[in-house]
């Protein structure tokens, strides 16, 4: 099962053509909009095109480069390619040439490699139940296609803005939250106080995570005896985030994502005071808050991402997104040695 799973995880950012036609206006829009400033104009299908061929090439070598480094060595390699490929693409998308070769080229290269040594291992550690694990393994790219182009709509074109602009036979966005990109480098975000007001918001609601996420069970226990509850309690709460968090990004494109952010750090405060208010007066009402705990606070790196690439830009927003959420160096280091001292200290309900 977990081979499975973990061959699906890697699969899932694969397939290009599953989400490659949704980001296509989006480019064409934006190159329309700086075609004074592209050096080399080229079709926006190339990309597509380039990734197809590198895909199909590279499978062609995958076989000597595994039989001569090991198959893992090249999964790792290739998952290495394929991140710096796909980071690389904040810089390369200004220049439509240089996306072939990096988000079509490069990218083609390590989808071709991951794919071919993935499908190998899995058919070498599955081979009675061959036909079952490709086609699970064929999910992964499709869901990483689903959550590509949702992600993409919510950052891009979260007020769902019309095309409205008509050149010869072809329509483009106009708007300038989607043709302009004018962002804050991480350097120039660190000069600003918006940054500090988001780093001390992750920093906060991290806090809030790592007790609740680590110690909910083991202060529930406190009170209730019955473990079967609580682990069923932490299994529908994490079920019921795979539905809320695209609530949440539902609301954010709703209400705007500064007021969701509010609205999930307020929500997340009042279910943990009424978590301590409730474990010795109620144990079920107890469970209740901890499953409305975990619906209000899972989503935090989702609204702090988006709240970073709103207010920060969205060209850097891997790095600005990357500082925002620094405040984990900290929280990696002092929550373990703090929560010991503070529940000998105070107890466990001032921890909470």
């Amino acid at each position: 099962f977990m081979v499975v799973v973990g061959v699906m995880l890697i699969a899932s950012p694969l397939s290009l053509f599953s989400y490659y036609g949704n980001l296509k206006p989006y480019l064409d829009s934006y190159y329309n909009a700086r075609r004074d400033e592209v050096s080399i104009p080229v079709d926006t299908l190339w990309p597509s095109s380039v990734f197809r061929g590198t895909f199909t090439l590279s499978m062609i070598f995958t076989s000597p480069l595994e039989l001569r480094f090991g198959i893992r060595p090249c999964i790792v390699a290739s998952l290495g390619l394929l991140w710096a490929s796909m980071m690389s693409s904040y810089v390369a998308v200004q220049e439509p040439l240089a996306l072939v070769f990096i988000f079509g080229g490069t990218h083609g290269f390590a989808v071709g490699v991951l794919y071919s040594t993935s499908l190998k291992l899995l058919l070498q550690l599955l081979a009675n139940k061959a036909g079952l694990a490709t086609g699970l393994m064929s999910m992964g790219p499709l869901v990483g296609g689903l959550v590509n182009m949702a992600v993409a709509f919510a950052v891009i074109n979260p007020h769902n803005r019309e095309p409205d602009l008509f050149v010869g036979n072809k329509v483009f966005f106009s708007d300038p939250g989607i043709t302009e990109r004018a962002e804050l480098t991480p350097w120039e975000a660190l000069k600003t106080g918006k940054f500090y007001l988001i780093w001390l918001g992750y920093f906060c609601t991290s806090h809030v995570m790592f007790v609740h996420m680590n110690l909910y069970k083991q202060y529930g226990q406190l009170a209730i005896s019955d473990d079967s509850a609580l682990v069923t309690t932490g299994i529908i709460g994490l079920a019921g985030t795979i539905v809320g968090r695209p609530c949440v990004g539902i609301l954010s494109d709703k209400i705007g994502i500064r007021k969701t952010a509010i609205a999930v750090s307020m929500l997340s405060s009042l279910f943990m005071s009424l978590m301590v208010i409730s474990l010795r007066r109620s144990p079920w009402a107890y469970v209740v808050f901890v499953f409305l705990e975990f619906l209000s606070i899972t989503p935090q790196q989702l609204v702090f991402s988006l709240l970073t690439a709103f207010e920060l830009g969205k060209t850097h927003c891997a790095s600005n997104i990357g500082l925002v959420t620094s405040g984990n160096f900290i929280i990696m280091f002092l929550e373990p040695l703090m929560g010991g001292t503070l529940i000998d200290a105070v107890g466990w309900d001032w921890l909470f």
